[in-house]
């Protein structure tokens, strides 16, 4: 089942960092954030060939952000339901079970 999923993110409390992105599901959304975070970390150590984080790394990565929010969109009411960055941070637990 395909869930349409669209993040909405403002870097800083300046309005001109928002954006968005849109994914065929809840998963492709999850892997653009951590994808997001690693592109990241590539800025921030550029002469490393390997970056390890954790979890925790990739929710304050996340939690750094002014607004990090989804629109899920839900099947059964036919409408995009908002999700929390709290939501979205569960996520990520879920992936490790």
């Amino acid at each position: 089942m395909t869930v349409h999923t669209i993040l909405l993110i403002q870097k800083t409390s300046n309005r001109s960092t928002r954006t968005w992105f849109d994914y065929a599901t809840v998963a492709s959304a999850t892997e653009a954030i951590i994808a997001m975070h690693e592109a990241r970390l590539a800025e921030q150590y550029p002469n490393l060939p390997h970056i390890n984080y954790s979890v925790d790394q990739l929710l304050s990565f996340i939690d750094e952000h002014q607004e990090f929010s989804a629109l899920v969109y839900d099947t059964n009411l036919k409408a995009y339901m908002p999700r929390d960055r709290n939501w979205i941070n569960r996520l990520f637990f879920i992936e490790q079970m």
